[in-house]
Parts: structure tokens; sequence; C-alpha cells
């Protein structure tokens, strides 16, 4: 048996880049992700 019901969610609306503050979402609409390291 199948329930539906009306629900209120949170969803991700764009992710930014914490280095640059630009949006990491490229034209096709998916995001690109790197991973900055710094070595001593």
């Amino acid at each position: 048996m199948k329930i539906v019901g009306k629900a209120e969610i949170d969803t991700v609306a764009d992710v930014v880049c914490d280095a640059c503050t630009i949006s990491t979402r490229v034209r096709t609409g998916a995001n690109e992700y790197e991973f900055v390291t710094a070595r001593l």
C-alpha cells in the first residue's frame, strides 16, 4: 500500500568554493569538485 502525503524538504541550491567563493556549477548543470591541499 502506498501512502502519499505532502512533505517540505530542504535541498542544496548551489555549492560554492571555499577558496574563491565562486559557484562550482558548470554549463551542463553538474558541479565540479577539486581538492586543494598545502604541503609544509
